[in-house]
This record gives C-alpha cells, sequence and structure tokens, in this order.
C-alpha cells in the first residue's frame, strides 16, 4: 500500500511539474564573455521573473572561447545571442541574423596605455605593441584613431595576442592593451598605476556595445517570442540600472565566477550605465544612421562583400501590449462601443453639427488602438453647456465624459480614470487691469463657464467672489472683453487658446499654479471594469514615448503632461512611510529660485523639482529661509532632507548624497568693460574677486587660483555691484544669471570677459547621506525631464532664449576653438567701440541712455548669432568629417578609389563648402563697420539677412514668404539696412514666441520705391507711445536717408510699410 501511495505521490509531482512549465517556451541566450555587470539586465529578468512573466523559461549559456555565438545562433544551439558592432560584417557576408536591441549606445571597447610608457597621442603608437582582441572591432578602433590623425597604419604598429591580463601592460610586455572601460581603468586605480584611455570614438569611430541579435528564422517563426524576449530583457537592464547595489548583491551572491569584489562591479556597473544612455538615446536604441555610418567604414575598409537592407537587419520591436483580466476582455467584447459627450472646449474639444475633433479625440485615438474599445460621440443639448452633460452621466445616458477634473461632488457618480493631462489653472484678465493671482480676485467678478471643474474649487477657497456662471469660455471671454466682468478662470490652454481664437487683444492669460488642472476620464459609476480598462491604457501609453500630438497650440499652451516613473514597490513604502519630506532653498537667487510674497518657490529650480515632484509622486514641504547661508546651516543640522538647486562639492559631500544634474550651466567671469579678456585665471595676480561665501566656486578659486584675493560677500548681487563700484576686480558667476543680472540690474559697465575651465554648475539636488532611497526617487523623476522641458522652464524665466542643442556649451563647439572664441570677442570689443562713437556723433544727448542699451542688445544678438553659426556649421562639417575619414582610410589602406565615387565627395564638398562660405560671409558683412555707401539689392540684402537668423526661424517655426521685385535697390551703408530688416523681422518672433503663435508667418512685399513687413502676430497697441528700442533704432536708420517707417494693424497682426527708399538720385544723410 505505500509502494502504491510512493508512486500515486511521484506521479502527482510529475504532472505537476508538467503543468507547471506549461506555457513556458524554453529559450537561451548565449553570453560572449565570463560573468559580471555586462549581463546584469538579463540577470535581473531571469531572477526577478520578467522571463517569466513574458512566458519564456531562459536559459543563459556561458561563455566558452571556443564558441563564437553567431554560430550558435544559426546553428540553433541559443535562440539569441550578443555580440558587438562587427555583426553588419557577418550580416553581409551573408549571415541571416537580425538585430534585436543595442544595451550599450557607445561601446565600452577602448585602449589602455600606462603613464610612464609616455604615449600621449595617437602619432606616439608608431612602432608600438598593442594587445588586441580577437574581434575586428579592436582592430578598426586602431585603425581609425590613426587613420584620423593622419598616421600610416600598414607595419607601423606590432600586433600582439590580448592576454586579457593588466599585469602585462603594467609589466611594459606590452604597450597598449585593447580594454573594457568598464574594467581594466578600475584594476589600475586598485594598483595606483596612472594610465591614458584612448576611446576611438573621441575620433570619429562610435560603434555599438553588446547588441542582442537572433536568426532570421527565430524573427520569422518566432516574432512575438523575439518580442517578448526582448522587452523582457530591457525591463531587467531597466531595473538593474535603476537599482545598482541591489543587483551587485545578486551577481555576488549567483553570478561572480570571476570573483570579483564589490567595488568592481560598482565601478562596472556606473561606467556601463553611462554608455547604456550615451547622447540622451533610449535603453536598448539601434538607429539606423549610426547603423549606416559603421557600416560606411566597415566597407571603406573592404570588408563587406554585399548590401545591406538595414529595414531587415533591424527588427522594430513592439511596445509591450497591455494586460487585461479576463473580465474585461469579457467587458469589451460585451460593449462594442462606449458612447462619451462633451462640450465646445478647444483645443481639447472641438464640436460642429454633431462632429467632435480635438486634442481629446487624438487621445482616445490612441486608446483605441491599444485597448481595443470603440468610442462614440453623443452631443447633449447645443454642445455648450457642460452641466448638461455631467447631468447625462449623472443619469447614465452616456457612458462616460472624455476629460475633465476631479471633484468630490463629481465622485458621488463618476469613476475617474487618469490623470492623462496636466495644465496649469489660467486667469484670463483685461491688459490694463491685470489679475495675477486668485487671491487678488476676492470680491471681484469672475465668468466660468456652467459646470466647470474649478467652479467648485473657488467657491471653497474663495467664497466672497462672485461668480457669474456662463454656457461656454467663449461667453465668459466674450463677457471679460466688453468689461462685463473682472477676469475668467478656467483651463490654461482653453483660455490662451479661445484668446487667440477670437483675438482678444485686449485680454491677457496669467498661469496660475496654486491649483493643478488634472484631466481624468469621467466614467459612470457602474462602470468598474471601463474605468480599469481606460486606466491601464492611460498607463500604457504614459510608459511609452511621448504622444505627438499633430496640434501646435496645445503644444504650447500645455504647461506639462505629467510622465509617471515607475517606482518599486520598497520606492514606494517609503514614501508611505515617511511623514514628511523637507527642502531648504536658496531664497534670492534669481532666475535660479526664491521664495516670494506668498512663501512659494518660485524659479528654474522651482519648475524643475515640481516636474520631479509630479513625476515620483514625492511631496515636498518648503522650509523657508532668509538667506542661503540658514538653509545651509539646516541642512547640516538636519533640519531639511534635501537642498533643492546645489553643486556637488568635496564640502558638501560630507553630509549629502546628489541627484543627477538637473540643469547644467557653464559659470563665466564678469569684469568692467575696460579689463581685458581673461583667457587663464591662473596668469591673473594681485587681482580681487568678490564671492558670495559657502558657494561651489568660493570653496574652488580658494584652492585653485590661491594668487587671487577673495573678497567675501553675502550675495551674487552684492558681488557684481562691488565689480560695478571698482570695489573688486571680477566675479564669477553663472551665465544665465549673469545676462539675466546685467539687464535688470541695469549694469552696463560690465561685460563677461570669458568662461573658467571645468567650472560649469551641474545643479542638482542635495539629499542627506542617510537617505540613499531617496536620492534613487529623485533620480528617477530627474531622468524623466527632457531637454525641450528644460528649455521652456529656462526660456519662461529669462530674457534669453535658448536654442535647441546649444546646452550652453556654445565654447566646446566654436569651429576654431579658442582663437575663433577670442576673434570674435575681440569683434564685440571692436563693435561696441565704433557703435558708441558713432552714437555720440549722431544722436542726440537725450537718448544716450537708448543707444547704451543698443550697444548691450547688439553684443547679445553677437552671441545668438554665434550659436546660429555653430548649429549652422555643425553638419557641414561633420559631413565633411566622414567624407574625409572614408578617403583617408582607403587611401592608407591601399584601397582604390575610383573616378564616380572621387567626382561625388568631390561635389559634396564643394556644396558643403560654399553653403560655409555663404553663411560666413553673410555674418562678415552684417558686422563689418563700413561707412560706404553702395547700391545694393533690397531681396538679396534680404535674404543675406535671414541667412543669419535661419536657425532661429527654423527652431521656432516660422514661415518667411518674400514677394520680391528683384530691380528694386537702395543706396546706403548696407549692413545699417541689414540691422532694420532683422529688427523687424526678430520683433515678429518674439511676439510669436510670447504669444504663443500657432503658425507664425512673416510675408514681405518689395516694390518700387517700398517695402513692406506683415505679420500674423496679433498686432500691438497703437494709443500706446512704443519706445522699443528696435523699432527706434529702425525709424532712426530710415529717416537718417530720407525714409519713413510706418506701423499699423491689419487684420491679423502688424504692418510695417518703409516708403522712400534711398536711391542714387534721391541720396539724402541727416
Amino acid at each position: 500500500m505505500k509502494f502504491i501511495l510512493k508512486l500515486l505521490f511521484i506521479a502527482l509531482l510529475s504532472v505537476s511539474s508538467i503543468y507547471a512549465d506549461t506555457g513556458l517556451q524554453k529559450v537561451s541566450l548565449q553570453l560572449q564573455w565570463f560573468n559580471q555587470f555586462q549581463f546584469a539586465g538579463y540577470y535581473i529578468a531571469k531572477e526577478k521573473g520578467f522571463y517569466k512573466d513574458a512566458g519564456l523559461d531562459v536559459s543563459l549559456l556561458k561563455f566558452d572561447s571556443t564558441i563564437y555565438p553567431i554560430n550558435s545562433v544559426l546553428s540553433g544551439k541559443a535562440t539569441y545571442a550578443i555580440g558587438r558592432s562587427n555583426l553588419i560584417i557577418d550580416r553581409s557576408n551573408g549571415k541571416k541574423i537580425v538585430l534585436l536591441a543595442s544595451i550599450f549606445q557607445s561601446s565600452p571597447s577602448v585602449f589602455l596605455a600606462t603613464k610612464d610608457s609616455n604615449i600621449t597621442t595617437v602619432k606616439n603608437f608608431v612602432g608600438k605593441r598593442i594587445m588586441l582582441s580577437d574581434d575586428v572591432v579592436s582592430t578598426l578602433g586602431i585603425r581609425a584613431m590613426m587613420n584620423k590623425k593622419g598616421v600610416p597604419t600598414g607595419n607601423n604598429i606590432i600586433e600582439q595576442k590580448n592576454s586579457f591580463n593588466i599585469d602585462d601592460l603594467i609589466n611594459h610586455k606590452t604597450d597598449l592593451m585593447a580594454s573594457y572601460l568598464s574594467n581594466e581603468p578600475f584594476l589600475l586605480e586598485q594598483k595606483g598605476i596612472q594610465y591614458t584611455v584612448f576611446d576611438p570614438k573621441d575620433y570619429g569611430f562610435d560603434a555599438y556595445g553588446d547588441m542582442l541579435f537572433t536568426s532570421e528564422d527565430e524573427i520569422q517563426n518566432h516574432p512575438e517570442r523575439s518580442e517578448a524576449f526582448t522587452q523582457a530583457s530591457l525591463k531587467g537592464w531597466k531595473y538593474a540600472f535603476e537599482h545598482i547595489d541591489e543587483t551587485v548583491a545578486l551577481i555576488l551572491q549567483k553570478y561572480n565566477t570571476q570573483h570579483k569584489s564589490k567595488a568592481a562591479l560598482t565601478f562596472e556597473a556606473n561606467v556601463l550605465k553611462k554608455l547604456a544612455f550615451a547622447n540622451n538615446q533610449e535603453l536598448g536604441q539601434i538607429g539606423i544612421k549610426k547603423i549606416e555610418k559603421i557600416y560606411d567604414y566597415y566597407k571603406s575598409m573592404g570588408l563587406l562583400e554585399e548590401e545591406i537592407d538595414f529595414k531587415e537587419f533591424i527588427y522594430p520591436i513592439k511596445k509591450n501590449q497591455i494586460l487585461f483580466s479576463n473580465e474585461e476582455k469579457e467587458f469589451i467584447l460585451k460593449h462594442p462601443n462606449i458612447s462619451f459627450s462633451d462640450v465646445q472646449w478647444e483645443p481639447f474639444s472641438n464640436i460642429n453639427n454633431g462632429d467632435y475633433k480635438g486634442v481629446f479625440r487624438d487621445y482616445y485615438d490612441e486608446i483605441e488602438k491599444v485597448s481595443g474599445l470603440k468610442f462614440s460621440f453623443v452631443q447633449i443639448g447645443n454642445g455648450e453647456n457642460f452641466q448638461l452633460v455631467l447631468d447625462a452621466l449623472k443619469d447614465k445616458k452616456i457612458d462616460m465624459i472624455d476629460g475633465s477634473g476631479k471633484t468630490k461632488n463629481r465622485a458621488e457618480y463618476a469613476l475617474f480614470a487618469g490623470p492623462f493631462m496636466q495644465v496649469s489653472l489660467g486667469v484670463a484678465s483685461l491688459r490694463d487691469i491685470p489679475y495675477t493671482t486668485l487671491k487678488s480676485l476676492e470680491s471681484k467678478r469672475i465668468a466660468m463657464a456652467s459646470g466647470g471643474t474649478a467652479i467648485e474649487y473657488m467657491r471653497q477657497e474663495f467664497p466672497n467672489s462672485k461668480i457669474d456662471e456662463t454656457e461656454s469660455v467663449d461667453e465668459a471671454l466674450n463677457l471679460l472683453s466688453h468689461r462685463q466682468a473682472d477676469a475668467v478662470i478656467d483651463n490654461l490652454a482653453v483660455v490662451d487658446y479661445g484668446i487667440q481664437r477670437n483675438n482678444n487683444s485686449n485680454l491677457l492669460t496669467t498661469k496660475i499654479d496654486d491649483y493643478d488642472f488634472k484631466i481624468y476620464a469621467l466614467v459612470r459609476s457602474d462602470y468598474p471594469l471601463l474605468q480599469s480598462i481606460i486606466q491601464k491604457s492611460i498607463d500604457y501609453i504614459r510608459s511609452q514615448k511621448e504622444i505627438k500630438i499633430n496640434n501646435n497650440i496645445i503644444n504650447d499652451a500645455l504647461y506639462r503632461v505629467p510622465k509617471q516613473v515607475l517606482l518599486s514597490s520598497a520606492e514606494k513604502q517609503y514614501i508611505e512611510q515617511k511623514k514628511e519630506i523637507t527642502m531648504c532653498v536658496d531664497p534670492d537667487w534669481e532666475p535660479f529660485e526664491k521664495i516670494d510674497e506668498k512663501d512659494t518657490h518660485q524659479g528654474i529650480a522651482a519648475d524643475l523639482i515640481r516636474l520631479v515632484s509630479e513625476r515620483t509622486g514625492v511631496t515636498l514641504n518648503l522650509v523657508k529661509t532668509s538667506t542661503w547661508e540658514e538653509s545651509l546651516h539646516l541642512s547640516k543640522t538636519k533640519k531639511c532632507d534635501i537642498l533643492s538647486f546645489v553643486n556637488q562639492t568635496p564640502q558638501r559631500d560630507k553630509w549629502l548624497i546628489f541627484t543627477d544634474t538637473l540643469l547644467a550651466d557653464p559659470n563665466v567671469i564678469i569684469t568692467r568693460e575696460e579689463h581685458p579678456y581673461v583667457v587663464n585665471l591662473s596668469e591673473t595676480h594681485n587681482e580681487t574677486i568678490a564671492l558670495p561665501k559657502g558657494t561651489m566656486v568660493e570653496e574652488r578659486i580658494s584652492k585653485d587660483y590661491p594668487s587671487l584675493k577673495i573678497i567675501p560677500v553675502k550675495t551674487e548681487e552684492e558681488a557684481m555691484m562691488m565689480v560695478s563700484h571698482k570695489k573688486a576686480d571680477m566675479t564669477i558667476r553663472s551665465l544665465i544669471i549673469s545676462a539675466n543680472a546685467i539687464k535688470k540690474e541695469r549694469l552696463f559697465n560690465l561685460k563677461i570677459a570669458g568662461q573658467p575651465s571645468g567650472y560649469e554648475n551641474k545643479l542638482c539636488m542635495g539629499v542627506l547621506e542617510g537617505e540613499p532611497i531617496l536620492r534613487d526617487i529623485l533620480n528617477k523623476g530627474v531622468r524623466s525631464i527632457t531637454n525641450e522641458e528644460r528649455e521652456q522652464i529656462i526660456n519662461k524665466h529669462t530674457a534669453i532664449i535658448l536654442q535647441k542643442e546649444s546646452d550652453g556649451k556654445i565654447l566646446k563647439y566654436a569651429l576654431y576653438g579658442i582663437v575663433f572664441l577670442f576673434t570674435i570677442l575681440a569683434l564685440v570689443s571692436l563693435w561696441n567701440y565704433l557703435l558708441r562713437k558713432k552714437v555720440k556723433q549722431e544722436v542726440r544727448k537725450n537718448i544716450e541712455i537708448k543707444e547704451q542699451l543698443f550697444q548691450k542688445t547688439k553684443q547679445a544678438e553677437i552671441g545668438g548669432l554665434i550659436v546660429a553659426i555653430s548649429h549652422q556649421w555643425r553638419e557641414p562639417l561633420s559631413k565633411l568629417s566622414v567624407i574625409n575619414l572614408i578617403t583617408m582610410a582607403k587611401l592608407k589602406n591601399g584601397l582604390p578609389l575610383d573616378n564616380e565615387t572621387i567626382l561625388k565627395q568631390s561635389e559634396d564638398i564643394e556644396k558643403t563648402i560654399d553653403f560655409m562660405s555663404v553663411t560666413m560671409q553673410n555674418f562678415l558683412m552684417f558686422y563689418k563697420k563700413s561707412d560706404k555707401e553702395i547700391n545694393f539689392s533690397v531681396l538679396e540684402s534680404l535674404e543675406a539677412s535671414l541667412s543669419i537668423i535661419e536657425t532661429k526661424i527654423l527652431d521656432h517655426n516660422v514661415n518667411i514668404e518674400i514677394d520680391g521685385d528683384s530691380s528694386v535697390s537702395i543706396y546706403a551703408v548696407e549692413n545699417e539696412w541689414m540691422q532694420v530688416w532683422l529688427n523687424l523681422i526678430t520683433n515678429s518672433i518674439h511676439i510669436f514666441i510670447e504669444r504663443k503663435i500657432a503658425t507664425p508667418t512673416i510675408s514681405i512685399k518689395i516694390r518700387d520705391e517700398k517695402v513692406t513687413f506683415y505679420d500674423n502676430g496679433g498686432g500691438m497697441d497703437m494709443t500706446q507711445k512704443y519706445n522699443g528700442l528696435g523699432i527706434n533704432m529702425c525709424r532712426d536708420i530710415t529717416s537718417k536717408y530720407g525714409a519713413s517707417l510706418h506701423l499699423q494693424n491689419s487684420t491679423d497682426g502688424l504692418c510695417a510699410t518703409i516708403l522712400s527708399l534711398p536711391s542714387m538720385n534721391s541720396k539724402t544723410k541727416s
């Protein structure tokens, strides 16, 4: 009997084992090296159950030097494998493989030399012994560097087989060693050996690293499995990089076959994390352009046999699908159409005779795609009264409302899904009687659309306000425009859109930060399954790359769209258990941050940290302080969990740990105008520098430049004033703050005299050292902030419009480096001197201050134009570099160059140089000091002017239309008239930006003796005297030549007409 029971028990175990494996497909991954953090994402995916959740049972095949991963995949011994960029060569040579993802956006493969080898440049490679790996990547890395520096390869180096033993490099058994940036440098540092890194990507050869690939058969027969494996692997990598300490502990426990130390694995993790997200790329990204560039280089080396179809070579992995429950799936099947309603609420919803369009429609199209739901619009009443729509939902006449706010009253009859969008509250008021806070509207008459979300809030928080309910936002704006109300309150985007659409030029919109307008889907209370389906769809869409809604107005008007980051269970528990998280800030550091009169945190830092707070769910409580010193003291005494916006320094490392950089901004040297430009601070002697106490700059300057005499001050403003009043020779301050302060405080005897090397502000949040989990949570929010969001926030708080990709690094990208920079700085100085002299001669004494302002404006404009030249030249320079690199590589390796290729390259070079020549010629012509009057074409002069600001025009999507008679000419100093064209055009662009014009357009007509500029910026108030510097300069220049400038409002915007253009026959001088 016992024997039978035993057999039965074994049988049951076997059956349970079989059923436990049901649904799990067995696959394998071939690793390309011994276990280390290099494969951490795959360990995590396996140990955390990510592969299992994807329906996979994954075996990780250990590295074997006799096994070539590509052969394992093609033979079926491994389902997937990891390779390098030389997979491109294998594909070209007929191997049927497909790329799935690249874990590292830049390869960790580098070359190391010890300092005592005296190998300091690539030219020193000649005659040296170099240990190379077996793969072609390291060989080509050496070739790329030598070709770039014009060093012949051939037999000029001695190749050695790589022993992978760092002692061979230390003991000079070799001169250079192919290494991994994440491994060997750590070993050298541990041994106290100084070394030099030669990275091929610094010389134009930027390859991918650790590329996940499979066979064409696997893709064709199991595409869903390939997608599931890739997504689960990337999920593992994401977790590994977000939880480095936990992942290192796992490797030490289960995968440490190399017996690495915790410090070594942590070093490796941090280096690989940077490479995984290099160039701000997404994890796993494979770009066709980069693959093509690597392909071209391999081709130039004669390593490729056949052309590659890159679309077949790179598999487009689909996004994860939403996991709906069986009940939710059944609900979708039983409810083929979900009825919803809304009112006219542009730009979110636009209703016209029952036809429904708008931003919500775009968003719900995405929900339909990912959920399988179908939505049918039902118009309620005239489509304007939102209270009727709410009543219809309450009575279950419709299934849902597409988007509105969440209130206590609505919670009685509706379920909420979301939020899926978030904007600020907007207040519209009259331009001559503006209201910028909700508190200022107490006892005022406010027009609000009936049923609006904000009504409940206003009645609760401001009971003395007089609210007039209207049928629609348009009706409310009409009351305000006719002075029958003091303000209109609604969603910021809706108010902004309504003012522009109705051309209410007498109204302005103010963003209110006190109330966040979160938009939810409202679902009937008896449909919880519909609510959960929509909620999952929203979460899914939010987790993917952001939807690009084809609507410029909403992109401009929306203040922010929430992008919630994913937190671990431990992180969520921390937030729930932490009763209060406090933050200290600098109370007076504009425009970075300040504490305003309402004791709220304002400025660039405030807006960036607000995004971090929203996306992580961390609520930060501001601790009010009066000075930065007080904030530092409270932080040191642990009265504040966070310091808001600080640089990391050795002193602060004693009690703080730091997040990733929130904002990078260079520090610049500020002096008086007569002070020479500062090339190197070490060359300044016996000069005084005013610096605020307790700052990163003070700490470092005292150490790095002891010859400078530091004058400690309390604030940066005090430092600037001391320089201005000749009580100090210089100060060092953020570029953004300096430019803002010079303009705001009218410190026009100051200038930016240089940039200290290595003194860039890398502003981050400082967290008390005992709170690493808080730092990790905040980091997730920091990393979610895009460059575009940073630019938008900076532009909001400063007068400087940051060009895309400049990122405060103009000096880094200047064509001729420091020589070019100081040539331009000298040009600025010369221009200021000549223009000042000219102003004194030609302009009355009572407008001298205006002309000084002009000089400063001109100097700032030069900075912007340098950025533009840098942007316009970066692409052609890159193109020339690639052409040159490929040609040199072929010549130095004895490969033939056919006539057709040479001819095509020559044509490309000629076109590129022509473009650069024209750009620079226009730039120099504009800034060339000249009193010579010539006869020049108005059309050609305009086109030259436009080329100077082409980047600005493109960045803001401005459409320029020229209807020109090429025979119309002017007899005058050409660059003075170029200033007229540029002032009129840039003034219009500034209006477009300020008023968020959807499709900005400037039309220019050239006829006989008349030039007319039209824009659609909404016009200007002609009842006020316009004293803008740009327009006044235009008047001065045109009147000097007997011409006249006339301004008037047209239907869409401003019309500027210049009459009586000067010709050779009508020459007039003032």
